[in-house]
This record gives C-alpha cells, sequence and structure tokens, in this order.
C-alpha cells in the first residue's frame, strides 16, 4: 500500500480487536476536524488526519510522525504519565496492526499512544457532581502559572501571543469549521462558540 488508509478505512480496521496488540474488549471512537482518536482501554491511540489547514499542515505521512512527536514532546512536560510513545500503524499480510513490528510490512501511519483516562474523573463530570471545588480550580491554575513561567520566552513567541495575531487565527477556525456544520458539530453549537470566543477578544 503506497498511500496512507483512508479515515474511514483506519476507523475500520481498528474497529477489530485483533488490530492492537493487547486485543481490547472495548473500542470506541472520537473525531475532530483534524484527529481520529481510538479508545482501546487501557490505551488511547490519536491519530492525525491528512489534512492542510490555514494553521497546521498533515498532509504527508512525514509531517504526521514529526507532529506527533513533537506532540508527546510538548505534553509529556506536564502529563508524563499520560503521553507514552509516538507508534506505527502498520499494514501485514493480517491488515492493518497498531503498534506492530515495522518490519511486518509497510508502516502506512502513526499514532500517539496515551494512557486511557476514566471519563468519569474529568473536570466536567466532576463538576456534575458537584465534586469539583474552587480549590481543585486554584491548584491547576498554580500548576499552569508555575510552568508557563518556567518556560523561556523568544520574540517570534510574544509576535504570535498577539491579540490581533489570536483573533485572526480564531476566525480562521471558525470558517473552516463551517464545513463540518450537521457532520461534527451543529450549527448552534459552532455559532455559540464563535460567539462567546467573539467576547473573549472583547474584553
Amino acid at each position: 500500500m503506497s498511500d496512507s488508509p483512508s479515515v474511514e478505512t483506519l476507523k475500520d480496521a481498528l474497529s477489530t480487536p485483533s488490530a492492537y496488540p493487547h486485543e481490547p474488549a472495548q473500542i470506541t471512537f472520537e473525531q475532530t476536524h483534524i484527529s481520529l482518536v481510538a479508545l482501546a482501554p487501557p490505551w488511547v491511540y490519536k491519530i492525525k488526519k491528512p489534512v492542510s489547514l490555514s494553521f497546521l499542515d498533515f498532509s504527508t505521512l512525514e509531517r504526521r510522525r514529526h507532529f506527533c512527536e513533537q506532540e508527546v514532546r510538548l505534553n509529556q512536560r506536564l502529563a508524563p504519565d499520560t503521553y507514552e510513545d509516538v507508534v506505527p500503524i502498520v499494514e501485514t499480510d493480517a491488515g492493518l496492526r497498531v503498534d506492530a513490528d515495522p518490519a511486518a510490512g509497510e508502516v502506512v501511519e502513526v499514532a500517539v499512544k496515551m494512557r486511557y483516562l476514566n471519563p468519569s474523573h474529568f473536570f466536567d463530570a466532576r463538576l456534575a457532581r458537584g465534586e469539583a471545588s474552587a480549590s481543585d480550580i486554584d491548584r491547576v491554575v498554580r500548576t499552569l502559572c508555575a510552568f508557563y513561567q518556567s518556560c523561556p520566552s523568544r520574540p517570534e513567541v510574544a509576535e504570535a501571543g498577539r491579540i490581533d495575531r489570536l483573533r485572526a487565527v480564531t476566525e480562521e477556525n471558525f470558517a473552516e469549521a463551517e464545513e463540518q456544520v450537521g457532520t461534527l458539530l451543529s450549527q448552534a453549537a459552532h455559532d455559540a462558540l464563535a460567539f462567546y470566543a467573539d467576547r473573549f477578544y472583547d474584553l
């Protein structure tokens, strides 16, 4: 197989437990306009879609591999126990296999391998159950403040963080997301997100 498999082909192939080394009992999927995520406890595999947008270019396997590696490198700083590695998806005689030996066939895609996190522990779920407190939010804020203060800054970072630059990127995102209305999100959700983004920049 010389071309990378389509998102539909990947999803179909990765719906089978034998596609994974641990043969998970349950497999579900989440999608965004740039990623396909296979949740196969105790692991999660995030695959970047072969898309090229104004703010990113995942159009080749080499670029997707590069940005997967960068995602793991950057996110391990705050979540070292969650982000594991970048693993190959190999086209073998038996079909597509995740985290297989590259010698078993052709590497046609790559994925970020992460530890599965129980959704019941997510902050929104804890809020819904009345289990989250202001002290929890303060703890997150303190962690992030210390992290950002420890990160070196450069002129290009300051330039990219200008409000007008951020707003332009946000507006481009919403314009491109219009194509996904009716499939990945509703018109109401799109409009609400755009409205609150505008309010944020106008503060």
